[in-house]
């Protein structure tokens, strides 16, 4: 199967699904591009669409609402925010840290 068939089914299954998941396509579309560090602003957005994903995301959850807010807040007040990568190292040095810890047990 070349590209080109695959870009096709795959634009024909998207025109089935509901506004929701298109979202939800998008969102993980944007996840695949930042792990690969390609810029997620490719696609252009429909007509009725905000660029601006601070305008227009709106957390479901009350714990997704409590963590926006603190999001919110620290941005007001200047703090600089982690980075995708900045978390992934913290996570590896965290890991190495508590194996560390382990083999000393």
């Amino acid at each position: 199967m070349t590209v080109s068939d695959t870009s096709s089914q795959l634009k024909a299954k998207l025109d089935l699904l509901s506004p929701e998941l298109l979202k939800t396509i998008s969102d993980f579309v944007d996840f695949l591009l930042q792990r690969q560090n390609a810029p997620s602003n490719l696609a252009l957005p429909k007509p009725e669409q905000s660029t601006d994903t601070q305008a227009t995301f709106e957390p479901r959850s009350a714990l997704g609402k409590k963590l926006y807010a603190i999001r919110q807040q620290a941005v007001r007040e200047g703090v600089t925010l982690a980075t995708a990568e900045d978390i992934e190292t913290e996570i590896a040095a965290q890991r190495r840290y508590h194996s560390f810890d382990e083999d000393l047990s």
